[in-house]
């Protein structure tokens, strides 16, 4: 979900001196990543909390650091973290706030096709069968209540 990269320039530009505004996380990023953590374990023992089924792999999962090919899929957790904030960023920007809304664009809210075909899989279902209903009956109702909070606590300024 976070695009991490490497500025060749600083970002004031080389600047010395002159002071640059912040650089703000998109607001639909912002939305997506519920818990405010880029810890996906932290994000991982959330879902733990709302009773997502299978989310205990995902805060215990074996960290095999034997080869190379093992450290790269180490963290099979993050993609499904990564996924779920996905999600949610796109039913913030696509405006959905509906269990109804979102169930009728569940593979335009994933997004990433390679998710899509694994989110789908019948097998992904097996292991976390209530994704969906954690997702709109959970974290999404409680994201607009927060974000229609703070649009309401900017509008009395």
């Amino acid at each position: 979900m976070y695009n991490f990269t490497t500025l060749s320039t600083p970002p004031d530009g080389g600047n010395k001196g002159k002071k640059t505004p912040p650089i703000n996380q998109d607001e639909n990023q912002k939305f997506g990543n519920w818990t405010g953590s880029l810890d996906t374990k932290v994000n991982a023992a959330d879902l733990m909390k709302r009773g997502l089924i299978g989310a205990d792999q995902l805060v215990n999962e074996n960290q095999d650091i034997s080869t190379p090919d093992a450290i790269k899929n180490k963290n099979q957790s993050d993609w499904k973290i990564a996924a779920m904030q996905q999600i949610l960023a796109n039913a913030k920007k696509f405006n959905l706030r509906t269990p109804e809304e979102v169930n009728a664009n569940r593979n335009v809210l994933i997004g990433n096709p390679k998710w899509v075909e694994a989110i789908n899989n019948p097998y992904f279902n097996n292991i976390h069968p209530n994704w969906w209903k954690t997702i709109t009956d959970s974290i999404l109702p409680e994201q607009w209540a927060k974000y229609d909070a703070s649009k309401k606590d900017i509008a009395k300024k």
